[in-house]
């Protein structure tokens, strides 16, 4: 993974110093702005990788495979694990940090919407931190959806999938599917690490904020981005007045100014989560 983000990186910043070098008769950015401008593209790059998802399974040996997912999850509401088609052998287990409330079902066969699927049924009752483990066996490729009931939707945010049913909204959480090799019988285990927390009171000034350390990588990272910003304003405003500065080259700052905005906006729900 390191190794092909790396390579895309400089096959970015090399079309990036291609295209500017094309470019600069139009665009006339010069070359002290040319390399803020590489450092700063690749540096929304970087942060843009960063938010995205990791991959949703490791393979951990020839005959087992472990699926490692974390979710935070509303008190009260019922986490949801369909598996289709059915699998055998269906185990489960879950473990609290602390004694707590918790409900379990689960059946290796059930119909849901025609379908014939395996599903676990799990609901928090108290804060604190489980860990809910499911083991079972299949020689099928199979799919796997994981999502919570809920009559809270703006708890888990609106970019989330969702569907009314007559228990509430259900949230598409996470989606995993899995292949055996040559068909042959092999051993799954999701490992589903759930944070319960109760609703907080909602209102005008309810805003959700990470962690000290967070928050203080966030405005790092948001003052390296503004002064980068600033910069190359300021360059264009001064060149204005000395040389000219043609349309194209203030259109590029806005589009880099509005790319800045999406990338901080992304990092930030990205750190948010891991707070």
């Amino acid at each position: 993974m390191k190794s092909v983000t790396i390579i895309f990186l400089e096959e970015s910043r090399m079309a990036l110093k291609i295209f500017l070098n094309n470019t600069s008769s139009l665009i006339n950015l010069g070359d002290f702005s040319l390399k803020f401008f590489t450092i700063y593209l690749s540096s929304l790059i970087i942060f843009s990788l960063m938010a995205a998802p990791a991959p949703a399974y490791t393979e951990e040996n020839p005959t087992a495979f472990e699926v490692n997912l974390d979710t935070v999850i509303r008190v009260g509401d019922w986490l949801a694990i369909f598996i289709l088609p059915p699998v055998d052998n269906l185990w489960v287990k879950c473990n609290a940090s602390r004694s707590s409330d918790f409900r379990i079902s689960f059946s290796p066969r059930e119909i849901q919407y025609g379908r014939e699927v395996s599903v676990i049924y799990a609901q928090i009752e108290s804060e604190g931190i489980y860990s809910l483990l499911v083991s079972f066996y299949s020689n099928n490729a199979w799919n796997g959806t994981i999502g919570v009931y809920t009559n809270n939707r703006d708890f888990y945010g609106k970019n989330k999938p969702a569907s009314i049913t007559s228990q509430g909204y259900f949230i598409e959480l996470y989606a995993v599917k899995m292949m055996p090799n040559e068909n042959k019988t092999a051993n799954y285990v999701i490992n589903v690490v759930l944070i319960a927390q109760k609703t907080t009171p909602s209102g005008f000034f309810d805003i959700k904020l990470p962690t000290p350390v967070n928050a203080a990588f966030f405005a790092l990272v948001s003052a390296f981005v503004a002064y980068i910003n600033i910069f190359f304003i300021l360059d264009s405003y001064f060149k204005s007045r000395s040389e000219g500065v043609s349309k194209v080259r203030w259109a590029l700052i806005g589009l880099l100014i509005l790319v800045s905005f999406y990338v901080l906006y992304q990092f930030y729900w990205m750190i948010l989560g891991e707070g």
